[in-house]
Formats: C-alpha cells, structure tokens, sequence
C-alpha cells in the first residue's frame, strides 16, 4: 500500500480524477524494503517479484494455516500496518486538497472461497476505509458465486482471469457512476 500511494502521490497534481480506486490485496500491509536494494531489485519488476516470493517462502509459514496466521498477523498491527496507515493518511490528504472520491476494493486472496480464511483482511480494510470516509467495497461475494479455481489464469496459475476482473468491474461500475457527494 505505502508504494501504490506513493506512486499515486507523485502524479495526482497533474492528473483530475472524479474518483481514485485503491485495490488492496493481503499483502497491503506487507514491509517492502528497498533500503540497500541491489540494481538488479531497483531496475528489474521481475526480480524484484522473485526476491519477494524468496522473501515470504523464507519466512517459515509452512501449509494454509502457517499463511493465514502470517497475513493475520500483518493485518493486526507491526510496521508494516503503521505504514499502510500512514500511506492511506497521505491520501486522504491528498484528497482532500484536490477533492476527488476514493473507493477502496479489496481483492481477495485467489486460491480458495469455500471457506474464506482471509476475511479479517476485509474487515480491517473496511475500518480503514470508513474512519476516512470512503467506501469500500467488497467482491468476494460475488467471486464465491463460483469455485475459485474458476477465476485462475491456470491450474497451475492462481492469478485472476479477466472473468475475475469482470466481476470485480461489476461490483466498481456502480459506484464510478454515481454522482459525487
């Protein structure tokens, strides 16, 4: 979160949205350090993809339950949580001063709905979202009207499909049409 707002901040001056659409994912509160990163990190998306999947694999989170506890500890405070509070702080002032929505959209995590073991994250990222007055929005609902595997890339790829970005459209459309207040 701290650096899709940073990016964010560094273009919303020259840019006039009516509204600004955060996805956030479980790793919204996850620490990317780029302190003393190497070239290759700083200059090379993919590598730095590669680095952070060592990164969590190294964190000993062994199965599904060793994951959850990861991420529920992530979401329950640490600096990686003081910092996604922090980024969202910037926005808000940054909205502020340039007066456009935001909506927030959870994106939940891919690999099972049937049951859910992310929804904290929800819940969290809806508190956050309403203590600065923005909306939040939710599409798991709609997603768990299928089997997840339904929305993967592949088998072997459990990154959304464009019938999951569909969905996910479906439940934002709405709110981009409605009139700001």
């Amino acid at each position: 979160m701290t650096q899709i707002v940073a990016n964010w901040l560094r273009y919303s001056a020259t840019v006039r949205p009516d509204a600004v659409v955060v996805l956030a994912t479980v790793r919204a509160p996850a620490v990317q350090d780029g302190e003393g990163a190497g070239w290759l990190v700083r200059h090379s998306q993919l590598y730095a993809l590669l680095v952070s999947f060592v990164q969590i694999a190294m964190q000993n989170t062994p199965g599904k339950e060793g994951l959850v506890d990861h991420y529920r500890a992530l979401w329950s405070g640490g600096a990686g949580f003081k910092a996604m509070e922090v980024a969202l702080d910037r926005l808000k002032q940054d909205q502020a001063t340039r007066g456009y929505r935001v909506i927030v959209m959870l994106v939940p995590e891919p690999h099972s709905y049937q049951p859910y073991l992310f929804g904290f994250t929800a819940d969290v990222m809806r508190r956050e979202a309403d203590k600065r007055g923005w909306t939040f929005l939710d599409p798991l609902p709609e997603l768990q009207k299928k089997p997840a595997e339904s929305y993967w890339v592949s088998n072997s790829d459990v990154h959304f499909n464009a019938d999951a970005f569909r969905v996910m459209a479906n439940v934002l459309t709405p709110y981009l049409d409605a009139p700001q207040k």
